[in-house]
């Protein structure tokens, strides 16, 4: 089909807490093969990447700059994408209806997914859920090295259950059938020449065929197998026999890494801790010797194959022999080298570009709490935990946001209040809410109670007291959530009138407001009001509707005071989605 496309994205080990990572290197490669095709294409491309994606586009360049390629540079008002919720999700979602079409379908393949991060994990159950997603094909392998259920298994339940096909291959050990006719391919011979050569690489190799090829190499590399002008390919049967030969691949691969020179050794222990992928740029400077020099001293790791040059710059050849590479350092020196990669990186980072490169910065530093020994360098690593937190979080990852909070507040030393008290406020909160739903009420409790004492403003103190109003309804305290709620709003200087003679006044000066709002403005016109801009305003409804919602199982007149408060801040400001339970309430009232 001349309008299909394929590409290829790969799940790494020591990055699964890197969102969308497999979908992130599949797209890059598609943009590249899409850039070969011709002008109209191209500008056909463009008009539906800006359309499609609107907003959204500028988040999806910062992970994927290739598409830059496509549409230019793009001018979006960074004020709205910071009014929005990111939803990365939604955005990749919309790049596979872009190019997922009848006449245009897409093959992805998706490799080693058993390390696949939560985020990809999620998207590829969204993608066929969808129902506007179509002729996407996409490929999943996996090594299966987990006791009870894997990771594919637990998709596939998932995705059959959507009514979606899905086939499976078992990719087993090769028969010696099938190894001699690789042979005869590969040595252009006859099958019946290659067939006791097969029989005996079946035997060493236990039929592997990564491990064939590297055995096959250092044959050749010790002219065990020669080629002859005359006769074509030759070959030592019992020498082959005889060869000593390790019990599995990886032990071969690090047997070829012990005879390189020292440098290219300590060169490649040094990629192993940036990762499976690496850039000669940042390996040369974490070196400490410019590009050109880095690169002679690795080229010996490049002829013998342990890692390739990729269109990104440069990985190991199998995620294994990366693994086994990087264990030969000892826990120390691992230690001192993600140190110094995350300090690197760090450095090398613009402020701006910061956000979208915090995972990798983060992972790095993370490896080594114990080096940060000066307080200020704590504090430091403590804040771009939070950084990463809250990125994860707008990117709905909040099984990692938390864990960065986590890391976060180890940081933090015992008088932290007192001498980073925003920092410290911020991570005990964001930690607080992410928990919620899962930690036992006293729990809860006393940890809100604690961070209200530290609290120091109006709205660091309604934040914490609007915790404890949204707790106390959950366990249908309703009067606790009330009382609770009337500090918050003595903090705003609205005080609820607790007799009926006070109450009536009130209300009647809130109904009179409310008619002179809407008596100005067409009720029709209510939906079409401006989202509201006023940061604060928008604080107090949010805590006005959660006191409300308790209120109205404690005082009904006092419950209707606090909505119509809500839809005359609305009605002043404009909307927000806590104005449309005031309109309903208030609706309800009336009907009443």
């Amino acid at each position: 089909m001349t309008g299909s496309y394929f590409t290829y994205g790969q799940a790494e080990q020591f990055k699964s807490e890197t969102p969308y990572l497999p979908f992130i290197y599949a797209f890059k490669g598609l943009i590249r093969i899409l850039l070969t095709r011709s002008e109209e294409k191209i500008i056909q491309w463009k008009k539906d990447l800006i359309e499609s994606l609107g907003n959204d586009l500028e988040i999806v360049i910062s992970h994927i700059p290739e598409i830059e390629m496509i549409t230019g540079k793009i001018s979006i008002n960074q004020q709205e994408i910071k009014s929005e919720h990111i939803n990365l999700s939604s955005a990749f979602k919309k790049l596979f209806s872009i190019f997922t079409k009848e006449d245009q379908p897409l093959t992805i393949f998706l490799d080693d997914i058993q390390w696949i991060d939560n985020a990809s994990l999620n998207l590829i159950k969204a993608l066929f859920k969808s129902q506007e997603i179509k002729n996407l094909f996409v490929i999943a392998a996996y090594k299966d090295e987990s006791e009870g259920e894997n990771i594919a298994e637990i998709i596939q339940k998932e995705i059959n259950s959507y009514g979606v096909q899905v086939s499976n291959i078992h990719l087993g050990l090769l028969a010696p059938s099938d190894i001699n006719q690789f042979l005869s391919d590969t040595f252009n011979c006859s099958l019946d020449k290659s067939k006791e050569l097969a029989l005996i690489l079946a035997k060493k190799t236990n039929s592997n065929i990564f491990f064939i090829s590297e055995f096959l190499k250092t044959l050749h590399k010790e002219k065990i197998i020669f080629f002859n002008p005359e006769t074509g390919w030759k070959w030592d049967l019992e020498q082959i026999n005889n060869k000593q030969i390790t019990d599995n691949v990886i032990s071969l691969m690090l047997e070829k890494l012990l005879k390189l020179p020292p440098q290219t050794q300590y060169l490649l222990k040094i990629a192993a801790c940036i990762g499976y992928k690496f850039t000669l740029e940042l390996l040369s400077t974490v070196y400490d010797k410019g590009p050109e020099e880095t690169f002679m001293d690795l080229c010996e790791a490049f002829n013998e194959e342990l890692i390739i040059m990729t269109e990104d710059g440069n990985q190991f050849i199998d995620e294994k022999v990366h693994s086994a590479i990087y264990e030969l350092f000892n826990e120390t020196e691992r230690r001192i080298f993600h140190y110094r990669i995350g300090k690197i990186m760090l450095s090398q980072i613009q402020e701006k570009d910061l956000s979208e490169k915090i995972f990798d910065i983060v992972e790095q530093l993370n490896f080594s709490p114990s080096l940060f020994a000066q307080e200020k360098e704590k504090y430091e690593l403590a804040n771009l935990n939070l950084t990463a937190a809250l990125r994860s979080k707008e990117l709905d990852i909040y099984d990692n946001s938390l864990n960065y909070l986590k890391i976060a507040k180890s940081l933090l030393p015992e008088n932290s209040w007192e001498k980073e008290y925003e920092l410290t406020y911020s991570i005990n909160m964001e930690k607080i809410e992410l928990e919620f739903p899962d930690l036992q009420y006293l729990a809860i409790e006393d940890t809100l109670s604690f961070i209200l004492n530290k609290a120091k403003n109006q709205k660091e103190k309604s934040k914490v007291l609007k915790l404890k109003v949204q707790l106390y309804i959950k366990r249908n305290e309703m009067y606790k959530a009330f009382e609770t709620g009337k500090e918050i709003l003595a903090l705003y200087e609205i005080n609820l009138p607790s007799s009926k003679f006070i109450l009536q006044p009130g209300l009647l000066i809130e109904i009179i407001r409310g008619k002179y709002n809407i008596e100005i403005k067409e009720i029709d016109s209510l939906n079409n009001l401006p989202q509201i801009k006023n940061s604060e305003q928008e604080i107090l409804l949010s805590n006005l509707m959660f006191i409300a919602i308790a209120t109205f199982y404690c005082n009904k007149e006092q419950f209707k005071l606090l909505i119509l408060k809500i839809i005359n801040i609305s009605l002043k400001y404009g909307n927000s989605h806590y104005s449309a339970y005031a309109y309903i309430s208030y609706a309800q009232i009336l009907c009443s």
